[in-house]
Parts: structure tokens; C-alpha cells; sequence
């Protein structure tokens, strides 16, 4: 597994200290408590290095066998690997072997990755008939507003989560992203930097996706040490 490089943080945009990735070879990562090894799945994923990811994977089910948490985690590879079939056939695995609104929020998202905004969508206003209480099914319903191009209606959904809880992460991702969208840098800026505030709090999934927002905003040394 592919060893961290350093880098150092960016003068004058606030950069964050760079976050390392793990120094584990896959016959020392078996080691590791299974919440640990499922960590370190997403951080290969999403730094690139999907064989390595794979592999663990395929360890951690040959060691504990099949489990919702491994089933996201291989639709999450697919994902990146951009393996539209496989991606449909470990969320079809997943919603018949271990159903639940969250996981059906899940299929939504991917789905949006794929750009079948349409079934995402559909899936979306389901979920909001029958668990419209539950935070994750609102975070859906901004995201495929936000897809849609309705940044009022992504803006005014995301922003009732951050009344509730003004330390939220990904609304305040998304508040950024919606910010930059709409013209407003400099709020896009600021409110990233508030999502910022302490690194290590964020998901490998959501360090990706402030990395991305950094480069956009023009911090290209954030950005860095974000994937570092």
C-alpha cells in the first residue's frame, strides 16, 4: 500500500495540516480491529488505490463474511471504478439482504453519481412519504434538488439542518458548493473553512469533496494537503 508524501500547508488560505494516509501493508491491516479496516478501505478508495481496497475487502468477507457494511463499501469501489452494473448489483444485494431507509438513501446517491437522476429522484420521494423525519432522507432531497439546478430549493433544505445542528458537515459542503454555484466566492470560502474546522471529524468521502471545492475556490495547497 502506497506510502504518504508530505506536504506542506498553504500559506495565507487556511489550510489544514495534511491529513497522512495509512502505512499499513494488507497482511498488517488484518490485524486491525474490523472498524479500523473498514477506515482504511474508504481511505485507499478514495485515494486511488482500488486494487489495494479491493483486496481488503475481500479479506474482511473471507475473515467475518457478508455484511451491510461491506456491501456499501463494494458499491462505493464500484462506484469509483465506474462499474455501473457492479454498483446496481451491490446496492440490489444490499437493500434484499439488510433493507433500511438508509441504505435505500444510499441507492439514491449512487445513483446520482451515475446521473440517473430521474430513478434517484423517485427513490428520494418515496422515502419522503414514509420517513420524511429522518435526516439522511432530507440530506437526499437537497442533493437531487441541487442536481435538479433548483439551488433554492437545495439551499432552503440544507440550511433547515444547519438550524438544527450548525456543525454539520456535509450541509455546510454543501452550502459551499451551492455559494460557488451562485456566484459568491467569498461565502463559499467561509463557509468551507467553517466544515474545515477540525479535519479529522470529516469522512474520506467528504475530505474528497472538500478537496474539490479548495481547488474550485482557487486554494490549491488546501486542497493538497486535503488528500495527503
Amino acid at each position: 500500500m502506497q506510502r504518504p508524501s508530505e506536504a506542506a500547508p498553504g500559506a495565507g488560505d487556511g489550510s489544514p495540516m495534511p491529513l497522512h494516509e495509512p502505512q499499513f501493508t494488507l497482511a498488517e491491516a488484518s490485524a486491525l480491529p474490523a472498524k479500523l479496516r473498514y477506515k482504511l478501505a474508504a481511505w485507499l478508495r478514495v485515494s486511488g488505490q482500488l486494487e489495494d481496497a479491493a483486496a481488503l475487502l475481500d479479506l474482511i468477507e473471507r475473515e467475518t463474511g457478508e455484511s451491510a457494511t461491506l456491501l456499501d463499501e463494494r458499491a462505493a469501489l464500484a462506484l469509483v471504478a465506474g462499474d455501473a452494473a457492479g454498483v446496481r448489483a451491490c446496492w440490489q444485494r444490499r437493500l434484499s439482504s439488510f433493507p433500511a431507509p438508509s441504505a435505500r438513501a444510499g441507492f439514491a446517491r449512487a445513483l446520482l453519481e451515475l446521473g440517473e437522476v430521474d430513478e434517484a429522484a423517485e427513490i428520494a420521494e418515496g422515502l419522503r412519504t414514509e420517513h420524511a423525519e429522518l435526516a439522511t432522507v432530507q440530506s437526499l432531497a437537497a442533493e437531487i434538488a441541487l442536481q435538479q439546478g433548483d439551488l433554492a430549493t437545495a439551499h432552503d433544505r440544507w440550511s433547515s439542518q444547519l438550524a438544527e445542528d450548525a456543525s454539520r458537515i456535509a450541509p455546510l459542503l454543501a452550502m459551499s458548493r451551492i455559494a460557488l454555484l451562485g456566484g459568491d466566492p467569498d461565502v463559499a470560502r467561509s463557509t468551507l473553512a467553517h466544515a474545515l474546522a477540525d479535519p479529522a471529524v470529516l469522512t474520506p468521502a467528504q475530505l474528497a469533496s472538500a478537496a474539490g471545492l479548495a481547488e474550485l475556490l482557487g486554494q490549491p495547497a488546501r486542497a493538497q494537503a486535503l488528500r495527503v
